[in-house]
């Protein structure tokens, strides 16, 4: 695997989490279309979910179980290998001592030797074993991990539409596989840094607990997406992204490199494609990202609103890219 790019080049800041200016324009929501849908004042205070008590986070202890399941199944398989290896060496040293009645010469130990060493072939496939089981592991985790990051499925089910079959890919490769999720995760993770994606992730959580809380602990995606919540952090989180698009050439090639030096390796599963991430990908993937931007930007209220809490300079970047990627 490639080694992964740093910290993306150039951009804006985006606003920290405790920047009250970033909270005075996610005051309003509006539709994809641009209509306001509801308001409340600056000063209000977030609503809380129904439920009390902590809301537990997903990130840290799931990901935790997933290692440790990945790291016991590579542990068994070398166990398993350092056992057939004493039991093979002992079988021989019980043969041959049995054989010269207890006593083993110099020749007796050389050609103990060449016995075992024409067995190591058992022994090296079984090494492979326990390495190819580990690695198929860590890609579980990469996976699992991905799917259970609640903040990058709400940005990735923006362009999910462009997801392609693997078969496919080769005649329409400005389409996207799904081998390049974990890259995008983790291009998130460094435009945003933990804190930020945490306290994204901390909302997140508290519509999830308050919705199952209303149905009975059941969870209806449905209502989730269109939660004003939800609405309101996706399009906080378009114009962060849009924010760090300012030098556009340079953000475009470090996403490229992001994405494809953390793609989940083509195998039998995913048909063996050659696919890669490229530009045009890129593009009409940032093209349905900022959707909502693009709205916001359109309806004078919002557009008002966002030029008071980040200023001109960066309305004139978020026209830019909202301009560059429609």
């Amino acid at each position: 695997m490639a080694k992964e790019p740093g910290l993306p080049p150039g951009g804006s800041s985006s606003p920290g989490t405790g920047d009250e200016r970033a909270d005075f324009w996610e005051a309003t929501f509006f539709s994809p279309d641009g209509n306001q849908i509801a308001e409340q004042s600056a000063s209000d205070k977030a609503p809380k979910p129904a439920v009390t008590g902590p809301v537990e986070t997903n990130d840290t202890a799931y990901e935790k179980r997933i290692a440790r399941e990945a790291f016991s199944d590579a542990e068994k398989h070398a166990d398993d290998l350092g056992e057939a290896m004493h039991a093979k060496f002992m079988h021989l040293l019980s043969a041959k001592i049995e054989e010269k009645n207890g006593h083993l010469t110099a020749e007796d130990v050389e050609e103990m030797g060449e016995e075992f060493k024409n067995n190591l072939e058992d022994i090296k496939t079984a090494l492979l074993n326990a390495v190819e089981s580990y690695t198929l592991a860590r890609e579980r985790l990469r996976i699992e991990s991905a799917r259970h990051d609640h903040f990058s499925r709400l940005l990735i089910r923006k362009f999910e539409h462009r997801f392609r079959d693997e078969r496919k890919l080769q005649n329409e490769p400005e389409y996207l596989s799904r081998r390049m999720i974990p890259g995008f995760s983790n291009m998130l993770s460094l435009m945003f840094g933990k804190p930020q994606l945490a306290s994204y992730q901390k909302r997140i959580d508290a519509v999830i607990e308050r919705l199952k809380h209303e149905n009975n602990g059941e969870m209806n995606w449905g209502l989730f997406y269109r939660s004003p919540e939800i609405k309101k952090l996706t399009l906080r989180a378009e114009i962060e992204i849009a924010q760090n698009f300012k030098d556009v050439n340079k953000r475009m090639a470090w996403m490229v490199a992001m994405i494809n030096s953390n793609l989940i390796p083509a195998d039998a599963r995913w048909m063996g494609t050659e696919w890669t991430f490229n530009e045009e990908a890129a593009g009409k993937l940032l093209a349905a990202l900022f959707s909502d931007l693009r709205a916001a930007l359109s309806n004078a209220n919002a557009r008002d609103r966002i030029g008071q809490s980040l200023g001109d300079e960066a309305l004139t970047t978020l026209d830019m890219v909202a301009a560059r990627f429609n």
